[in-house]
């Protein structure tokens, strides 16, 4: 708030937040100075209007736009705790987890809008729905409360402390049940003071995001680091991305981005639904930073979206891996550098990142970055509690000052978390749940600990699985198959599920895809014996940031609700290896 209050003093009409629509043209702009003063209407409006407190924790449920930011900030300035969540998708799959389920969880003393979504059928329907399942907080329109306040030129903000609660974030949800995140004023200052120091951004920085404002890397690196003074921020919805994925290049082409961020799978659409010529009317030269986080780096995809963008003027160093989680507020490692081979045998057999033989295919894996300002990483034993050697596979454990609270009213679960403690390292650490090795102090995660498929004494990890089977034939859906294990009485059972592109393909071209995706699996992955899921659209669901989740589908399947086509246990015929007729 204070760095706002200092921008809008030194640069208060440049435009600050710009809102596109789906073909990419500005639907609502934000100065600084405008922010601040909408800000402050709102935070007072709240508080003797609204009777909230500081301290209270307040929905924001929009539309991606102007409104939101107005909301988050003025919810900030009154002392409130924002809670940033999608509008639901009336009768979806959620996951089971509703809008009112979230306002429980938190404990929400109101929901905060905008006077567009307000007045859509959409809004009335989820009020309706959110009534009948006992949800009863106020909503407050901020555009129409802001109105009412006809100056806030004399009103001062909330004043916080280091540990104050700031905002609460939701996790992605993609390995459990969303949890609450308490994000405190002390997380965000070292946040962005490190995301400046290591992406190299600031004032003059121009941010081209589609993320959604719920997602932590939006949320914190995009909106409020713009606030805090880190640079022009230019924002499509996600909607309009995955309509006509052009928008985010002619956008980035337009602003002049020098800063853009992705997970893997936004790269691969980016490259597979826009034209070769649409690619070359770009000029990305610009572009400093080009992140790509959130779900594991695939060589595939770096390989093709630097071919496909050479002619844009896209620098192969602007690719910028990271890691990071929400429970790190978000970044723990940036701008990876290394790009390294591993024996798959060792990954799987040994836990250790050994480089690959020649003539082995291996894993290529991505470094994301070493850790610096205050942030230090270690691998653990997670079953020891003790550092392992570079090169040793384990769990990712940070201790810095961006580790957040704790999970919102969830004790246990911080405790063990967000303070977990070391045998061999003094102080409190946070578990991350990722896998990874430090090889020449950089990063290298491999998996999530949860997620591996432990197979006659095989780590399998999923997304190599996925990759394969992704490759196996034309019909199978880029990005949406998944690999999970489940318990039987012979012990672990690998599941792939397999969307198709086909609603209603044949039962020749069923035969076609299983047959070539059992070959695959078993000739590049010595896999010979799982159930193979054939299913319709739908059947894979992902967070909002684009993760797989795994244990959504792994739930999905064992209530038997997958929308599927064609489900056969059991091995590919070696006859048909021998005989040349199916191949990968």
């Amino acid at each position: 708030m204070e760095a706002l209050e200092r921008l809008a003093s030194a640069r208060p009409d440049e435009p600050l937040y710009t809102f596109v629509d789906e073909r990419g043209r500005p639907c609502g702009e934000l100065t600084a100075r405008e922010v601040r003063e909408r800000s402050l209407r709102i935070a007072k409006a709240l508080v003797t209007r609204g009777g909230l407190t500081p301290g209270q924790r307040v929905l924001v449920v929009d539309r991606p736009g102007t409104e939101v930011v107005e909301a988050l900030l003025g919810a900030m300035h009154a002392g409130l705790v924002p809670v940033p969540l999608p509008i639901p998708v009336m009768g979806a799959n959620t996951g089971g987890t509703s809008l009112a389920t979230f306002a429980q969880d938190c404990g929400a003393s109101a929901c905060l809008t905008s006077q567009a979504f307000a007045k859509t059928q959409s809004f009335s329907r989820l009020r309706a729905q959110l009534e009948t399942q006992g949800m009863s907080v106020p909503w407050w329109v901020t555009d129409e409360l802001r109105e009412g306040e006809p100056s806030a030129a004399t009103e001062r903000p909330f004043s916080p402390t280091q540990s104050t609660p700031a905002l609460i974030q939701y996790t992605s949800g993609s390995t459990r049940q969303p949890r609450g995140v308490c994000v405190t004023y002390g997380n965000l200052v070292h946040q962005l003071a490190y995301q400046r120091q290591m992406l190299r951004g600031g004032p003059e920085s121009r941010y081209v995001f589609w993320l959604p404002h719920y997602h932590d890397f939006a949320l914190v690196a995009a909106i409020m680091g713009a606030a805090h003074g880190g640079g022009r921020l230019v924002l499509a919805s996600p909607t309009a991305f995955l309509r006509r994925p052009a928008v985010w290049g002619e956008l980035m082409h337009r602003y002049r981005a020098t800063h853009t961020a992705a997970p893997d799978f936004g790269y691969r659409v980016l490259v597979e639904q826009t034209t070769p010529e649409e690619r070359a009317s770009w000029d990305l030269s610009s572009l400093e930073i080009v992140s790509v986080a959130a779900e594991p780096i695939r060589a595939s995809t770096v390989d093709r979206l630097l071919t496909a963008l050479a002619p844009s003027g896209l620098r192969p160093s602007a690719l910028t891996p990271c890691y990071g989680l929400a429970e790190h507020t978000v970044g723990v490692t940036m701008c990876g550098r290394q790009r390294r081979k591993f024996s798959r045998a060792e990954l799987e057999h040994a836990r250790r990142a050994s480089p690959a033989a020649e003539g082995e295919e291996g894993v290529e894996l991505f470094g994301c970055g070493t850790p610096e300002g205050g942030v230090e990483v270690r691998i653990v034993d997670p079953d020891a509690r003790r550092s392992l050697a570079p090169g040793v596979v384990g769990e990712i454990w940070v201790q810095s000052p961006s580790v957040c609270a704790g999970y919102f009213g969830r004790e246990a679960e911080s405790r063990e978390t967000f303070r977990a403690t070391l045998a061999d390292a003094p102080g409190q650490w946070l578990r991350t749940g990722d896998l990874g090795t430090l090889l020449d102090g950089e990063l290298f995660v491999t998996g999530r600990l949860k997620e591996l498929v432990i197979l006659q004494g095989r780590n399998l990890y999923p997304q190599d699985v996925e990759a394969v089977a992704e490759a196996a034939h034309p019909l199978v859906r880029t990005g949406n198959v998944v690999c999970f294990g489940t318990d039987s009485d012979a012990g672990e059972q690998l599941v792939l599920v397999v969307e198709l592109k086909s609603q209603s393909p044949s039962p020749e071209a069923l035969d076609d895809v299983r047959r070539a995706v059992r070959a695959a699996v078993q000739q590049e992955l010595g896999v010979g014996a799982f159930t193979l899921a054939l299913a319709r659209r739908g059947a894979v669901t992902r967070t909002s940031s684009g993760k797989l989740q795994r244990s959504a589908c792994r739930a999905a399947w064992q209530k038997n609700v997958l929308p599927l086509i064609q489900t056969e246990t059991g091995f590919v015929p070696s006859s048909l290896l021998a005989e040349g007729r199916v191949t990968p």
